[in-house]
């Protein structure tokens, strides 16, 4: 198994551990999407949108907001953890005893 594959399955294991990250990026979008998709209006075409339903225009706006969403939850708890650890090269843990 090479290296990048065990990176990735290990950060999906530790994904799937914090319960907020399944719900802010996986649950709440969708359930917007079903929302947003029975507003009586939004399913019909409308001219100024050059002939798309409103909530063909929404789509990419959720699925941008959850990739939004999955890096502000997730990514800084990722780098404050490699940081801790001495994992990434340009970042290790900080200290105050350097000379300066």
């Amino acid at each position: 198994m090479s290296a990048v594959l065990r990176l990735t399955v290990t950060e999906t294991r530790l994904f799937f551990r914090e319960p907020l990250n399944l719900v802010f990026a996986l649950a709440i979008p969708p359930i917007l999407l079903i929302v947003l998709g029975l507003v009586p209006g939004f399913g019909e075409p409308e001219a100024g949108l050059g002939g798309l339903r409103v909530i063909d225009i929404y789509t990419p706006v959720v699925v941008g907001m959850i990739i939004t969403t999955l890096a502000l939850t997730s990514l800084p708890l990722l780098l404050a953890t490699y940081r801790e650890k001495g994992c990434c090269a340009g970042c290790g843990p900080l200290r105050s005893d350097r000379p300066r």
